[in-house]
């Protein structure tokens, strides 16, 4: 697959089972011969293609792989969390703050989601988490030495 994508002068990229073909400019017209070659060379390897989560996503428009935005714009970085899962775990947080916790939802799974934000947001996942460990502290008796 490295090979095709040199050939047809794109990016290939990989993240377990997720491959991702990019181009930079008007390369990239002729989508569907690289879709043909990319089936025939992952059915030679035993694989299949799941044809139901093929996306072609176009320059402009939100470009979503293995759960993050990867369009590239000036001052973000190039893979984020999308917006709606920073909010809703700042609402969630909020929530806990102020005594009214989500229904079935673990401070350890907003500690997952903070993990996550960190992945690509240093900063704003490392404020998340601050506020998360001053929940899960005030939720633990005291320990005396």
């Amino acid at each position: 697959l490295s090979g095709l994508a040199r050939k047809l002068g794109c990016r290939y990229t990989r993240y377990a089972d997720d491959l991702t073909f990019s181009w930079h400019g008007e390369q990239g017209s002729d989508i569907g011969a690289l879709l043909r070659a990319v089936t025939q060379i992952v059915r030679a390897e035993g694989f299949e293609i799941h044809t139901n989560k093929t996306r072609i996503m176009r320059k402009g428009a939100r470009q979503k792989v293995t759960g993050l935005i990867v369009n590239e714009a000036a001052g973000r970085p190039e893979a984020r969390v999308p917006r709606k899962t920073v909010r809703d775990l700042r609402s969630a947080i909020y929530n806990r703050e102020h005594g009214r916790p989500g229904k079935g939802e673990s401070l350890e799974q907003l500690k997952g989601m903070a993990a996550f934000i960190m992945m690509t947001d240093r900063e704003k996942g490392a404020a998340f988490m601050a506020r998360i460990d001053k929940l899960i502290a005030a939720r633990e008796p005291e320990k005396t030495a």
